[in-house]
């Protein structure tokens, strides 16, 4: 679904839909390759990454591709990981310019050549991994509107010196990240064109591919790319692999700005505990986000375990890491930058090409609602919504009740008694919900043994 809370967005979709005769539409069709950039360990646990690309210009015009001015495609990748139900980027590079001449060829269907400064209708472009690593081509991401296409050119000088030239500006990811075996990784690449983005047709405008992660971290392809954003790969691999139905997923359009893609669910995690989790990714949208605002469960008072995920900027980025803070009213909670636009512009926003992360347990069933999205840059308007999985009424629950099965019994004392001391989130035999599993909890689970819920 799409939906802003201005009624001219379906207008506005027609609109772009018709702008798109005679525009180029370019999609990074493949990510083809990796090129690890780094030792084993690596320099302060960091690892450095680029991949492949294969371009597509799947639009009705031809695409400019003009190696000597700002009139070229720029590629921001990324990685992501998803794993206990839940997806986080754990990195993220500058942006690299198409400043090589694009090829002509016909990977994507029929090719028909364009110009030397143009990528032709129906024509491919191949990259190769230690292309999109050269730090030459590399600039901040914070010098490309995402919305507009226009870019900073020539590039600025990179400031890549020193131990850390190996990581510098590449995908930065750290070693602790990328150590859980169980856990399922991607990369991702986000395109953006100044003709794309004129056109209104940059929904399509991020790609994902699988990738598996060896013991000295070296990674490798699995599986296919995939046209789309991350926050639906996470809907399609969550399922141990496979798709998880209880995942919603919304794109939401930003008016005359970009797109948003919305990801949510909510699973038990014992005593009558739900975790809810909202990936928010922003593909194209200028103007960046702020704020979430959830809404709280009828009855429920006590939201707990919140967690908020973003990937790090690095390398000279000037864009701040400062996580954004917790913010509980009688209806609503929210995560909020730290600063608006007007106190830092360059403030931690969700921008372009990147993916937040924000999770919380409640007593209250999962229900479909939605979320608000409070736009960063000023304009009109200042909030958009997001069809999401929030939380509804409180259930009924017993203390102790582990496994969620409806009755306190042994099987819930053996949980417990397995756990016992452990300390850490969605623990199933946490009876009272602090965090830990001591004595307070099997007087709870004691208390109500025997006792159907």
């Amino acid at each position: 679904m799409t939906r802003s809370i201005t009624l001219g967005a379906a207008a506005g979709l027609a609109l772009h839909a018709a702008a798109l005769a005679g525009a180029p539409d370019l999609v990074v069709a493949d990510m083809n390759g990796v090129t690890k950039w780094t030792p084993t360990p690596a320099p302060a646990g960091v690892q450095a990454y680029s991949f492949g690309i294969n371009t597509c210009n799947i639009g009705d015009g031809a695409a400019v591709w003009n190696s000597n001015n700002a009139l070229h495609p720029v590629f921001a990748q990324n990685v992501h990981r998803i794993a206990n139900g839940r997806i986080e980027q754990i990195g993220l590079g500058f942006a690299w310019h198409g400043i090589v001449p694009p090829l002509q060829q016909s990977v994507c269907g029929v090719c028909s050549p364009g110009g030397p400064a143009e990528l032709g209708i129906g024509c491919s472009s191949p990259d190769s991994a230690s292309t999109l690593g050269q730090q030459t081509a590399l600039a901040p991401r914070s010098t490309v509107n995402a919305s507009t296409g226009a870019l900073v050119f020539p590039l600025p000088p990179n400031n890549c010196s020193g131990a850390s030239t190996a990581t510098c500006e590449r995908v930065q990811v750290d070693e602790a990240d990328l150590a859980d075996p169980s856990a399922i990784y991607l990369a991702e690449s986000v395109v953006v064109h100044f003709g794309d983005a004129g056109a209104g047709a940059t929904a399509n405008n991020a790609t994902w591919r699988r990738m598996g992660v060896a013991a000295n971290f070296a990674m490798a392809p699995v599986g296919a790319a995939q046209n789309g954003s991350a926050v639906r790969a996470w809907q399609a691999l969550n399922n141990n692999g496979a798709f998880d139905p209880s995942i919603l997923v919304d794109d939401v359009i930003s008016p005359g700005d970009g797109v948003y893609v919305v990801g949510s669910t909510a699973f038990p995690v014992g005593n009558g505990r739900w975790r809810y989790v909202v990936a928010v990714e922003n593909i194209s949208s200028d103007r960046s986000l702020y704020g979430l605002v959830v809404p709280m469960g009828a009855g429920d008072a006590s939201p707990q375990g919140f967690t908020f995920h973003a990937p790090q900027y690095h390398s000279g980025e000037v864009y701040s890491n400062a996580d954004w803070m917790l913010l509980i009213g009688d209806a609503t909670f929210r995560w909020r930058s730290p600063q608006s636009f007007a106190q830092n512009p360059n403030a931690n926003a969700l921008r372009w090409g990147t993916l937040y992360t924000f999770t919380y347990t409640a007593y209250a069933q999962p229900t479909n609602g939605f979320v608000g999205l409070e736009l960063f840059k000023p304009g009109s308007p200042g909030l958009l919504t997001a069809d999401a999985v929030v939380s509804g009424a409180v259930s009924t629950y017993c203390p102790g009740d582990a496994n969620n099965d409806g009755v306190v019994n042994f099987a819930d004392l053996n949980v417990l008694l397995g756990t016992y001391g452990l300390t850490g989130v969605d623990l199933p035999a946490d009876a009272n919900g602090d965090g830990n599993i001591t004595f307070d909890d099997l007087n709870l689970l004691l208390g109500g043994f025997g006792q159907a819920c």
